[in-house]
């Protein structure tokens, strides 16, 4: 399926960056450019993500989730096929299994204490915009911290969804 959009308005937000970097070693000054590559050559998958205005794209073995209206890669995915993915699950589980329980308590943990820092953050920024020369810097800031706190949510659910499936 092809898509009419012009992918040099697209940039990728500070969490596609963060995986663009974990999984494809893309930097975050090179993110643009690929962003811009991937979306020229990139078919459309199905309309399924749950949102209406975001779409999954797919370029060789990499997916990535857009949002449209925005403008922004929201983040991105390497495809693997499904019969590795099979034999390293069943490899695997067998030892992450009883460990799995301390390994979600680790890692709620650490998201608790990621997402609190956020808040922090989100609270401070709203403290600024009492400040009318600071006003506008501090939306954009809230506007961010508020797109990287669902990001680092919907994250988390996949990943604890992940770890109870092993």
């Amino acid at each position: 399926m092809k898509k009419n959009i012009n992918p040099v308005k697209f940039h990728a937000t500070d969490h596609a960056i963060q995986r663009l970097n974990e999984r494809f070693n893309v930097t975050k000054d090179e993110s643009s450019k690929w962003v811009r590559r991937f979306l020229n050559d990139a078919v459309q998958l199905s309309d399924e993500t749950g949102d209406p205005d975001c779409k999954y794209f797919k370029k060789g073995q990499c997916i990535a989730v857009v949002n449209i209206p925005k403008k922004l890669v929201i983040t991105v995915y390497q495809q693997m096929p499904a019969k590795d993915l099979r034999g390293f699950k069943s490899s695997l589980s067998t030892y992450i299994r009883p460990f799995s329980k301390k390994i979600g308590k680790r890692y709620s943990h650490d998201l608790n204490n990621h997402l609190y820092l956020l808040v922090s953050k989100l609270f401070a920024s709203i403290v600024q915009m009492k400040i009318p020369s600071k006003k506008f810097q501090s939306l954009e800031q809230i506007k961010k911290i508020c797109i990287e706190i669902e990001q680092n949510a919907s994250d988390a659910i996949n990943d604890l969804k992940a770890l109870k499936r092993l």
